[in-house]
C-alpha cells in the first residue's frame, strides 16, 4: 500500500454540486427551486458529496413524512433534526472512535480536548490549541504536537485557515458540537 500514490477527492465546485443537488432532489421526485438549493449548500458549506446527498436525502424523507414540498425551512430543519442527530450518529461516529483506535492516549487526550474547543469556538490559532494541548497533557512534547496537528489535518478533522484552524467542515463541526461539547 505504501507504493501507490495518494489520490486526492477535493470537494465540488459550486456549480458541481448545484447540479448533484438537483438531480439529488429528482431522483427522489421532488422539484426544487434555488433557494431550496442555495440552502443545501449553505447547510453543507464544503460540498462533499457524500454530504450533498445525505442532506438531501433527510430533506426528501422530512418531506414525505410531513407531505411537504422541499424549502429552505424544511432543509434546515432536516440538516439540524435529521442529519446532526442521533439518526445519522452512525455517519460520523468513527470520527470521534478513530482518535482511541488510531492516536496514541495522549494524543488521544489532547485531540479530543482540542476538537472540543474548536467546536465551541469556531476558530483557533495554533497558539490556543498548544495551550489547550498542554492544558490537557502537561508533558505533550513540540513535536508530538506538531504531528499531532498534521494528522489531525491529514484524517479531515481540521484545516488551517488564515493563521487559524477550523473543523474541516462544518457539518463536522455541527456534528462534534451537537455530541462532544459537554
Amino acid at each position: 500500500m505504501n507504493d501507490l500514490d495518494r489520490a486526492r477527492v477535493d470537494p465540488f465546485q459550486p456549480e458541481i454540486a448545484k447540479g448533484l443537488v438537483i438531480e439529488l432532489f429528482r431522483s427522489q421526485g421532488f422539484p426544487v427551486d434555488d433557494d431550496a438549493i442555495e440552502q443545501v449548500l449553505k447547510e453543507v458549506e464544503i460540498f462533499v458529496p457524500f454530504f450533498l446527498q445525505l442532506l438531501v436525502s433527510a430533506t426528501c424523507k422530512l418531506a414525505r413524512d410531513r407531505k411537504e414540498k422541499i424549502s429552505p425551512t424544511l432543509i434546515s430543519e432536516a440538516y439540524r433534526d435529521r442529519v446532526i442527530n442521533v439518526e445519522s450518529r452512525t455517519y460520523f461516529e468513527h470520527f470521534h472512535s478513530r482518535l482511541k483506535d488510531y492516536y496514541e492516549p495522549d494524543e488521544e487526550q489532547a485531540a479530543q480536548k482540542m476538537l472540543k474547543q474548536l467546536a465551541l469556538k469556531k476558530s483557533l490559532t495554533i497558539r490556543d490549541l498548544r495551550i489547550i494541548s498542554l492544558q490537557e497533557v502537561p508533558g505533550l512534547s513540540d513535536d508530538v504536537f506538531n504531528h499531532l496537528l498534521g494528522d489531525l489535518e491529514n484524517d479531515f478533522y481540521l484545516r488551517r485557515q488564515d493563521d487559524s484552524y477550523i473543523f474541516h467542515t462544518k457539518i463536522l463541526r455541527d456534528w462534534w458540537l451537537r455530541f462532544y461539547s459537554y
